[in-house]
């Protein structure tokens, strides 16, 4: 189908993208999602959406800032998560959603993120090394939000089914390269990927820089790949996703492994112009 609208992130932003994270959510092994991003089609807005909508799932969430604040990150999930805009804000207040900082101090447990984000919200850190320590901080925070998302999972039979999975979300792999040459950011992306076999791991890479790529090449179950358009920007339309499915682990039945789709980001949301599958 082809058409264009401002779609709501909880399901039909991911829809007109061709990603379903309902497609294979019984699999006992961790599932991997790529954005890879340009330069010139930068990914904040579908790390802010993907965030907004996975605790609106709802979900727990543990998300590794790496490149922006948490605050800047729960603040853009609000403009452009149509449909599940105070999805993380909501999350991070009871719990279900907490953000390992990769660049500040050893973890301590809860620790609100300030400046509006919530009281009481659980957050984490690290001490700025892509390894065992920035690893393990991760983990202890998969142990807090799930313990939280327990706690907190929807009693009414008109609220959404919560997964059983968690959802690890990394901004931004290639800040890290300058502290771990590349094998140790491999080793770093394979540790955190085995954490728990009931994992989805969101890893945003930049195209153009290229750190991770072949740990994508790698693991990736989908790559969610974002392009300038050819032509230059225009008004309406500020650049292409490429979304490629190498397994049916984000693909629901009967969608195509590969399609192109057309965004253009607003304070009103983000609107997605479809183009006919073709493989």
């Amino acid at each position: 189908t082809t058409g264009a609208a401002h779609t709501p992130a909880r399901a039909g932003m991911f829809t007109e993208l061709n990603v379903a994270f309902d497609a294979d959510a019984g699999a006992a092994a961790p599932r991997v999602l790529a954005v890879v991003d340009h330069l010139d089609a930068p990914s904040s807005w579908l790390i802010a959406a993907l965030l907004g909508a996975r605790c609106d799932a709802p979900q727990a969430v543990v998300c590794v800032a790496v490149e922006r604040a948490p605050k800047e990150l729960v603040a853009l999930a609000r403009k452009v998560a149509k449909g599940a805009r105070d999805g993380a804000r909501r999350a991070v207040e009871r719990g279900a959603c907490a953000f390992v900082d990769a660049h500040a101090s050893p973890y301590g447990g809860a620790w609100s993120v300030g400046d509006g984000v919530g009281d009481g919200a659980v957050a984490a850190s690290a001490s700025g090394m892509p390894g065992r320590e920035l690893v393990d901080a991760i983990a202890r925070a998969v142990v807090d939000v799930q313990r939280a998302f327990r706690a907190s999972e929807p009693t009414e039979p008109t609220e959404p089914v919560a997964s059983s999975r968690t959802c690890v979300i990394i901004d931004g792999t290639d800040a890290l390269e300058p502290m771990a040459k590349g094998a140790a950011l491999e080793k770093f992306l394979d540790d955190v990927y085995a954490l728990d076999e009931a994992l989805d791991v969101i890893v945003c890479a930049h195209g153009d820089v290229g750190a991770a790529s072949a740990w994508i090449d790698d693991n990736a179950d989908c790559v969610i790949r974002l392009e300038p358009l050819k032509t230059g920007s225009a008004e309406d339309v500020h650049g292409a996703c490429e979304t490629t499915h190498k397994t049916n682990a984000f693909r629901a039945e009967g969608r195509a492994r590969r399609t192109r789709a057309r965004y253009a980001v607003s304070e009103l949301g983000v609107k997605i112009t479809v183009a006919p599958s073709s493989t």
